[in-house]
């Protein structure tokens, strides 16, 4: 990465567009030759393996969902990667670890007068959301 320029990250992603944080521009636009950095979102490719810069793997999903995909198991997957080039919420490095994020708004507090206090909900898919910050960190400081 040029000291004058941001970090270029090309992300895969079946939901990501752009980001553009003050240490990088995220894109699923940007071409690979152009990208100082490859980030991986949910499902990982052959173009992740195959990237010869900094990389990653970022994924909030849990271990089940990658049995049937090209690739193969959890830990096969895994074993392709160095340990910094995957990042998720539990990673046994905090190094490399991205929080959950469920909740992207501010939490509103319902006081109206009708309302019942009758039940309690804990949402959760025990995974992590791109975090842009804390992947830009985690990319920029892999060797």
């Amino acid at each position: 990465m040029k000291s004058n320029t941001k970090l270029q990250v090309r992300v895969i992603s079946p939901w990501f567009g752009k980001l553009e944080t003050e240490e990088a521009f995220f894109s699923v636009d940007l071409p690979a030759e152009k990208a100082d950095a490859l980030l991986c979102q949910w499902a990982p490719s052959e173009e992740l393996f195959a990237f010869p810069r900094r990389k990653a793997w970022f994924c909030c999903e849990p271990q089940v969902m990658f049995r049937s995909i090209e690739g193969g198991t959890w830990p096969a997957i895994r074993a392709r990667l160095a340990s910094h080039e995957f990042l998720c919420h539990n990673h046994p490095d905090p190094r490399w670890r991205v929080p959950h994020m469920t909740h992207w708004a501010p939490l509103a507090v319902n006081h109206r007068a009708e309302r019942k206090d009758k039940a309690v909900a804990v949402v959760s898919n025990h995974a992590a959301l791109l975090g842009g910050g804390t992947v830009t960190k985690a990319i920029a400081t892999a060797s």
